[in-house]
């Protein structure tokens, strides 16, 4: 379990991250020696590295795992995000019987 699943604040996507990837290393350790440390970790937002020539951003912290399962939890959150958000513009989109 060397992965993280997190959610940036800023927009809403979904990644899938190296614990090292995580700016406070004394929970990025605790995660990784001490089980069930997610349950007090998950929800939390943390600063993580995305791009070494870009500043740490945060992110809320979901779940830790391999890197194949996460991405597939991954995956599955951001399908379901689009899937909302075109119900929304959809909605939005519709018009009255009898507008042309």
């Amino acid at each position: 379990m060397d992965h993280i699943l997190i959610k940036w604040t800023q927009e809403e996507k979904w990644d899938v991250y190296p614990i090292r990837a995580m700016v406070n290393t004394a929970v990025g350790f605790r995660l990784l020696t001490e089980p069930g440390a997610i349950d007090d970790v998950r929800g939390t937002i943390e600063l993580f590295t995305w791009k070494d020539s870009e500043p740490p951003a945060p992110a809320e912290v979901l779940d830790i795992g391999k890197a194949r399962i996460l991405e597939t939890k991954r995956a599955r959150l951001a399908s379901a995000g689009l899937r909302d958000e075109g119900d929304v513009m959809t909605e939005s989109l519709e018009c009255s019987p009898n507008e042309e």
